[in-house]
C-alpha cells in the first residue's frame, strides 16, 4: 500500500471514528439542558368540568411555572371506556417527556382482569394530585346508627352502588365480607342516584368519597355517618374511623389516589425535571388547605417508591374479588 494510500486510509478511519463517538448511543438517556423546548400535554382520562379535570387544570399552570423553561402545559381530555382510553393513550405515548397525565389506583381492575393495555407497575410516578377517602352512610329508614347494628341485623343490607367494577361497588362487597354483614348490591346510574336512594330509605346504605357524600350525611343530614376511611379522624369529625373501629386492611382498600405519571423509559433527566415540577406545586404553602376546601380532597406527598407500593398493594387487596370485577366488566 502506497504512502498516499495509507494516510487515505488513516483520515477514513478517524472520521468513521468521530462519527461514533459523537453520535448518541441507543437507549442512554439524552442531555436534558434542552428540556423543554415545546408544550407538555397532560392526559385527563375524563371529560371536561369533572373532578379529575378540575384538579388537573388547576395544577397544569403552576407546574409549568417550576419548569427550567416556561412552556405550556396543555390538558388534553380523552375520556371513554371507564377511563381506560385516556390512561392507554398515555401509556403507549412516546418516552420523550412531553406527555404526562392522570392514572386512578383503581385503574389495577382493569389490568386485573386483562382489560387494559397498560402496565400500573411500568409507569413513572411523578406524584399524587390527591387522595380521596370514603365515607359509609345509612339511610335514616334502615335503623343502622353504627357498626355493631349491621352485624346484628340478621337480613341482608341493600347497599347502593355506581357498578360492582367501581370502587364503590367494591367497598360495599368488602365492608360485608370484613366486617360480616350479607350484602346485596343494588346499582345506580351514578352516585348522586345512589345516594338519593339512601336518602329515601330504597337502600340502607353508600359508599363514596367523603367529599361526595358530606353533603348529605353532615351537611343536611339527610343520611346517617357510619364511619370514614381517613388514616386519622379529620380534626372536628365526630364519625370513627376504620382503623379506630380495627379494620385497617380495610381502610387502605378505601382510597383513591389520582396519581400522575409518564409512559415508562422516559429519559432519566427529564424524568427529574417533570418530579421537580410537580412536587413543587404540592409543595406549595396552602396547598393543602386548597385540596381540603376547594376540592374536597387529602393531599398525599408520596413518591415513586411510595406509590408503586400503592399500586401494588391495591393489586394485593383487589385479588380476592378478581372473579367480580371480572364478571361486572363483561
Amino acid at each position: 500500500m502506497g504512502r498516499h494510500s495509507k494516510r487515505g486510509m488513516c483520515l477514513l478511519v478517524g472520521i468513521f471514528l468521530g462519527i461514533l463517538l459523537s453520535a448518541p448511543v441507543f437507549g442512554q438517556p439524552s442531555k436534558g439542558g434542552d428540556f423543554p423546548t415545546h408544550e407538555i400535554k397532560y392526559t385527563v382520562q375524563y371529560s371536561p368540568g369533572g373532578g379529575w379535570d378540575t384538579l388537573a387544570r388547576y395544577i397544569a399552570p403552576l407546574m409549568a411555572e417550576n419548569l427550567p423553561k416556561k412552556v405550556p402545559i396543555v390538558i388534553r381530555n380523552i375520556s371513554g371506556g371507564q377511563g381506560m382510553i385516556g390512561i392507554n393513550t398515555l401509556y403507549t405515548s412516546p418516552p420523550d417527556g412531553y406527555t404526562i397525565g392522570c392514572v386512578s389506583s383503581g385503574n389495577v381492575m382493569g389490568q386485573m382482569v386483562g382489560k387494559a393495555n397498560y402496565d400500573m407497575r411500568r409507569f413513572n410516578w411523578l406524584g399524587i394530585m390527591s387522595s380521596d377517602y370514603y365515607m359509609t352512610a345509612a339511610s335514616h329508614k334502615s335503623g343502622f346508627k353504627k357498626l355493631k347494628d349491621l352485624q346484628d341485623c340478621g337480613r341482608e343490607v341493600l347497599v347502593g352502588t355506581s357498578g360492582l367494577a367501581t370502587l364503590d361497588g367494591l367497598a360495599g362487597m368488602a365492608q360485608g365480607k370484613h366486617i360480616g354483614y350479607k350484602v346485596k348490591p343494588i346499582v345506580h346510574k351514578g352516585s348522586n342516584e345512589a345516594m338519593l336512594a339512601a336518602a329515601r330509605g330504597d337502600v340502607d346504605i353508600i359508599t363514596y368519597p367523603f367529599g361526595t357524600v358530606r353533603k348529605m350525611a353532615i351537611d343536611s343530614n339527610e343520611l346517617v355517618p357510619l364511619w370514614v376511611s381517613f388514616p386519622e379522624r379529620p380534626r372536628g369529625l365526630n364519625v370513627p374511623t376504620l382503623n379506630e373501629l380495627g379494620f385497617q386492611k380495610l381502610s387502605s382498600l378505601l382510597c383513591l389516589h389520582r396519581l400522575v405519571g409518564t409512559p415508562p423509559k422516559i429519559p432519566e433527566d427529564r424524568l427529574k425535571i417533570l418530579r421537580q415540577a410537580f412536587q413543587a406545586v404540592i409543595a406549595r404553602p396552602g396547598f393543602d388547605e386548597i385540596l381540603a376546601t376547594k376540592f374536597d380532597s387529602t393531599i398525599n406527598r408520596a413518591g415513586q417508591k411510595e406509590i408503586e407500593t400503592i399500586v401494588n398493594e391495591c393489586f394485593t387487596m383487589l385479588e380476592p374479588y378478581k372473579d367480580v370485577i371480572a364478571s361486572a366488566w363483561q
